[in-house]
């Protein structure tokens, strides 16, 4: 009798349409260095980078469908090489992810990020779409909209 109720209660569970969300936030550090050109006079210059992105995470489960949604903001700063400048990383990444029961994953990720500070700025705008078979392999992927620039 247990059986049946808790394979019941799990079936109903399956196919209610009421949805499951689970929210985390977390933090990645970040170390890096990176050549940008917009600086030293655009000249350009080697910029040492540390801080961390931090992450929210909403993932929603319904009808065997997951949808994660990921927001990511930069805590980050850099310091010119040569220059001694400080830069500030601002912006954000936004990326939705939908898996569906046959386990295809179509996404949209949008980037948009700026390199701030006395030395020049930089600035990267980036949107792309994609879609991947159950194997994994990208069944689409397109850039809707790409652009860098320096000020």
């Amino acid at each position: 009798m247990t059986r049946i109720c808790v394979f019941a209660l799990l079936l109903f569970a399956a196919i209610s349409s009421q949805a499951a969300i689970v929210y985390k936030n977390f933090s990645q550090p970040v170390d890096f260095e990176d050549f940008l050109p917009c600086t030293n006079g655009r000249q350009g210059e080697i910029i040492h980078f540390t801080g961390s992105m931090q992450t929210t995470l909403v993932a929603t489960f319904e009808n065997g469908w997951v949808i994660g949604h990921f927001h990511i903001q930069p805590k980050i700063t850099g310091l010119g090489e040569m220059t001694g400048i400080t830069y500030q990383v601002v912006g954000s990444e936004s990326l939705t992810e939908k898996v569906s029961p046959a386990k295809v994953v179509r996404g949209v990720d949008a980037h948009n990020f700026g390199i701030i500070g006395d030395g020049g700025n930089y600035h990267l705008h980036e949107n792309y779409n994609f879609v991947s078979t159950d194997n994994g392999e990208f069944e689409s992927f397109g850039h809707d909209n790409f652009f860098v620039f320096c000020q």
